[in-house]
């Protein structure tokens, strides 16, 4: 834009958003911010233009709603607003027609709202990070606040983004955010080398190390909720790059228990979830089970309400997670431990017989059910291919006998 010149829909509450000079993370103190309910000073704006970091705070843990509405008329573009670091449920969209052209604004949302004529789907609502945001209309949705950090939320048409359409979400207290790696610079140049120095196993000491977030390991320790990160490399070694979750740093802190197993009841069918022991393979996990006087779930109601379940009531530290069941058999044979075969029809069968042609007949696949939001969260590995990057999150989903 020419100098001087103001994009004045490129506001979010009427404030474009100004990055800061060097990284919230690794800033070591706290930097003056504002929004709609502590806005910035007029001597800051350019008239009714205001551009300053514009951030909301949210607790971690916290269920948060967030109305979009389009300030504008009918014939306008509409927003697609994206949000990082996490997913929300769209819970109500709508592009009202009986306000005859006028502008819609957000006292005439409110007034919608308290008149009960926003309805919000929470039954079934579609899981998304991106929403369009109708022009003249408005959009509500819902999400957890399980991923602590600064996470940025912006319309995702080029012009507005770099003109200020955006907001960064913290999501918790800094004490709350996970600190960056040892070495990582808090401003000026990034100094790669320093961050390959963070390697804990002696004997996995690459060369040039890709693993710049974790650690180069044998093995990494999936009990404890660390994962290899397929897509960071050691280099020409036998190691793999191994960084610690979210669920393990907490626990570090001592922030979080993983002693007491979640239980939930779904038509008379008492689940029991074993999060404290994610990364386990198939046996282990009914091992698992087994010690605990249960065996591995052999779901009778409709799957997808039992995802749906996981996916609404797990502890949210991690935003999609697989959960072994109790299935398991060749890629045409695969039966629950009961021994009732599992419907041909169902997606277990055709991932297994997609395997089938790297795999004997006679390979074992392993059922698991995953919480991704999908209307098909049925699978099955090869129980003894551990390749998998899934594979590592792999949770026990016990049943009470």
């Amino acid at each position: 834009m020419p100098e001087g010149q103001i994009l004045r829909n490129t506001q979010i509450n009427d404030i474009s958003l100004k990055l800061p000079v060097s990284p919230l993370l690794t800033s070591n103190h706290d930097m003056s911010h504002f929004n709609a309910e502590s806005p910035p000073d007029a001597s800051m704006c350019n008239k009714d233009h205001c551009e300053v970091l514009h951030m909301y705070q949210v607790p971690l843990g916290a269920t948060v709603d967030i109305v979009f509405i389009d300030e504008g008329k009918h014939g306008d573009e509409n927003h697609p607003i994206h949000m990082h670091g996490h997913h929300f449920w769209v819970l109500a969209q709508d592009r009202p027609q009986d306000i005859d052209g006028a502008k819609i604004t957000k006292a005439r949302v409110m007034e919608m709202d308290q008149k009960g004529l926003i309805k919000r789907n929470l039954v079934n609502p579609v899981l998304k990070d991106s929403v369009t945001i109708p022009d003249a209309g408005f959009t509500v949705v819902r999400f957890k606040t399980y991923n602590p950090g600064y996470w940025l939320l912006h319309c995702h048409l080029l012009i507005h983004s770099i003109g200020g359409m955006s907001l960064i979400l913290q999501v918790g207290d800094r004490k709350d955010i996970p600190p960056a790696p040892t070495a990582f610079p808090t401003c000026s140049d990034f100094n790669y080398n320093a961050m390959s120095t963070q390697v804990a196993d002696p004997t996995c000491v690459p060369a040039n190390s890709g693993c710049p977030t974790g650690s180069c390991k044998e093995r990494c320790d999936y009990e404890n909720g660390e994962y290899n990160a397929s897509f960071q490399s050691c280099g020409d070694s036998d190691c793999i790059c191994c960084v610690a979750s979210v669920r393990q740093i907490w626990n570090d802190k001592g922030l979080e228990s993983t002693g007491d197993p979640r239980e939930f009841t779904l038509d008379s069918e008492r689940f029991i979830v074993l999060d404290q022991h994610k990364g386990v393979t198939w046996q282990q996990a009914r091992t698992l089970c087994q010690d605990s006087g249960h065996e591995l779930a052999q779901p009778q109601i409709d799957v997808t309400l039992l995802a749906s379940q996981l996916l609404t009531n797990h502890d949210n530290w991690h935003s999609l997670r697989y959960y072994w069941l109790g299935g398991k058999g060749p890629g045409f044979n695969i039966t629950w431990l009961s021994g009732q075969v599992i419907d041909p029809s169902s997606p277990v069968w055709n991932e297994a017989q997609q395997d089938l042609q790297n795999s004997s007949l006679s390979t074992d696949f392993c059922v698991y059910i995953k919480d991704d939001g999908n209307p098909n969260p049925l699978g099955a590995y090869n129980c003894r291919d551990t390749t998998h990057m899934e594979f590592t999150h792999m949770i026990p989903l016990c049943e009470a006998n």
